[in-house]
């Protein structure tokens, strides 16, 4: 709920969005998968190509 929150609210910068979405790697994408182990919800995160666009693909789940 709290990283979802953080998109919705803006408390995450752009410049901390670049830092942790890139390329080469998904840091948001990762803890799910990782510490949530959740790979379904994490390989949703992976496309989100904006802030907005994970808002919407974690308050989906939030919402199951």
């Amino acid at each position: 709920k709290e990283l979802a929150h953080a998109f919705k609210a803006n408390d995450i910068t752009d410049l901390q969005w670049k830092h942790h979405v890139h390329a080469k790697d998904n840091d948001f994408a990762n803890w799910i998968q990782f510490v949530f182990r959740n790979p379904e919800l994490a390989k949703k995160l992976r496309v989100a190509s904006s802030k907005a666009d994970a808002y919407k693909v974690l308050s989906a789940a939030l919402t199951k």
